[in-house]
């Protein structure tokens, strides 16, 4: 199986919130799996953060962009 691993969190220190910053209209995150589904051959996405709260946040967005199913 391929898959792919995206590893991300929310509590960075020089940037906290990174990954729903937006650029143009769309967040890094967004931006992030958007290339990602144009690969070929993956067979499955997969999100690695912490079990932080804040890190709620992008599996949320996740889920309400219909990315994956948790």
């Amino acid at each position: 199986m391929q898959g792919i691993v995206i590893f991300a969190r929310m509590s960075s220190k020089r940037l906290p919130k990174k990954m729903l910053q937006k650029i143009g209209s769309r967040s890094l995150f967004v931006h992030i799996i958007d290339r990602i589904q144009k690969i070929k051959n993956k067979q499955i996405i997969i999100l690695a953060t912490s079990k932080n709260k804040s890190d709620d946040a992008l599996v949320a967005e996740g889920k309400k962009k219909k990315y994956w199913n948790l």
